[in-house]
């Protein structure tokens, strides 16, 4: 649902703002780089994943925002 949700704001966007002639990005190795070549953030990912991701059900935003600050 939340998948959903937010697969529809740059739509909704995209109709009251228009498109933007250009999108300027850094080149850093986020947009193109392999996982192995990112592994601080690979390692942040995955202990997200394993230690609250998985381990808990969300009922709602507010309620998956509370449990990962925690």
């Amino acid at each position: 649902m939340l998948g959903a949700y937010a697969a529809r704001i740059p739509d909704r966007l995209k109709h009251e703002r228009g498109l933007p002639k250009v999108i300027r990005s850094d080149k850093v190795s986020e947009f193109g780089g392999k996982p192995n070549e990112n592994d601080c953030v690979e390692s942040f990912n995955g202990s997200l994943r394993d230690e609250c991701l998985n381990a808990h059900w969300f009922t709602s935003m507010t309620h998956a925002r509370a449990l990962i600050e925690t």
